[in-house]
């Protein structure tokens, strides 16, 4: 672990970061129906209140005045939300309708640090408020009784969280709410959806334009969470296609797929060196960190009596980035697994409803990596548009488990 104390020779220590959380609210809803109209409603207000702070549980040496579950820090975040919406569909005739509906949602948050004894002195962060409406406009037209197609569009802006801002458990810096700036996206999609006997089938084509989208850098903080920054523009579109065929009574396809394009139009990637002093390199048009182009998740189930299934899932992930440089020193391997999952309805014997379902992850043991990170603390970092580096810097690598077993118990009573 990194010296939890500052100024104090705690190499070996273990220590705990721990939780106290207070989650409270209420709602409201109105709803009119009728045959042509039907209006949704509500207002929504809650409050969060959680402690953060970390105890040091065991250390080679203790330091004076130390014990055994000592507090290091302790800061408390306040996060409060409102909002209220208004959702409508009107039936223009018995196969076309559309829809809209519209939020205003308002958040507010408060961060306070106590002063302990061997931590550094806690930074500030201001008090922060922001206000979002967020509307959506679409339509849906049926060609017969099992397909519908659909358009729709809409904008919608959250904002940074605790830890876009904090990028520790804690501030690490004296922080005001200009720091991250809150993301927002205009998203239009179209689709079709089919449902029949054998068949149900949803495809889904997406544009989405961002405007200051929050994203990973590729790095991570010492709990493992990514940190992340604002771009100021960037893009994801694709195609989201769900089937489910069954082929008879036996035979079940199932597939779930997303084929997409994602570009940040230009960013600037810092990274960090074993000096601590940080170097930035600058890319256009680049992938997103951990956004592989291709996720298929390939199935088939199999039946042969009314209580028992057997269902084998291939899932391939196309190659990704751990940082945004899209250079071939920073890919993590395309990689494509198989799953196996038995299941057993015992009704018929225990009349009552239970299911036992027995799970195998990755069936043929395949190695692969499935995430990574470009390293907190590296010795000279420069990713050229190349694929070549100037220094010694190496991505670091999550290597994904091995053949992994798991049963589960469902008992409906």
């Amino acid at each position: 672990m990194p010296k939890p104390i500052v100024g104090a020779d705690t190499t070996n220590a273990m220590v705990s970061y721990r939780l106290d959380q207070q989650f409270y609210g209420g709602f409201a809803n109105y709803y009119y129906h009728s045959e042509k109209l039907n209006v949704d409603a509500g207002i929504h207000v809650n409050s969060f209140i959680a402690d953060h702070f970390m105890e040091v549980q065991r250390m080679d040496v203790f330091p004076t005045g130390f014990s055994g579950g000592h507090r290091v820090y302790f800061n408390t975040g306040y996060k409060q939300e409102a909002s209220a919406f208004v959702k409508a569909s009107y039936n223009l005739t018995a196969r076309a309708s559309v829809f809209g509906d519209v939020q205003v949602r308002s958040a507010f948050f408060r961060y306070s640090a106590q002063t302990m004894q061997y931590a550094a002195p806690p930074f500030t962060s201001e008090n922060m408020q922001w206000t979002f409406i967020n509307p959506k406009v679409g339509g849906k037209f049926s060609i017969n009784e099992y397909t519908d197609i659909y358009a729709m569009a809409g904008i919608t802006g959250r904002e940074p969280t605790r830890f876009d801002y904090f990028q520790d458990d804690y501030a690490t810096r004296n922080v005001k709410q200009d720091d991250i700036k809150p993301e927002y996206v205009t998203d239009i999609e179209t689709g079709v959806r089919m449902n029949t006997r054998s068949l149900q089938l949803n495809a889904n084509v997406y544009y989405m334009d961002f405007t200051n989208a929050i994203i990973n850098t590729g790095q991570v903080n010492a709990f493992g969470y990514p940190i992340t920054t604002n771009v100021a523009a960037s893009m994801r579109s694709g195609l989201e296609l769900d089937v489910t065929w069954k082929i008879n009574k036996y035979f079940t396809l199932i597939h779930a797929g997303n084929y997409s394009h994602n570009r940040i139009q230009e960013i600037t990637q810092f990274y960090t060196d074993s000096t601590f002093s940080s170097a930035g390199f600058t890319y256009k048009q680049t992938t997103p960190a951990l956004t592989p182009s291709v996720i298929v998740n390939q199935g088939i189930r199999v039946s042969p009596v009314e209580w028992l299934y057997t269902e084998i899932n291939a899932r391939y992930v196309s190659q990704q980035f751990v940082d945004n440089s899209s250079t071939k020193v920073a890919a993590v391997p395309e990689y494509l697994v198989t799953d196996l999952r038995l299941g057993l309805q015992l009704k018929q014997w225990l009349k009552q409803q239970v299911a036992i379902t027995f799970h195998v992850n990755n069936l043929f043991n395949q190695s692969y990596n499935a995430w990574g990170n470009a390293g907190m603390f590296s010795n000279v970092v420069d990713y050229r548009p190349d694929g070549t580096t100037a220094g010694t810097i190496t991505p670091v690598f999550f290597a994904a488990p091995p053949r992994n077993f798991f049963i589960t118990l469902s008992w409906k009573i």
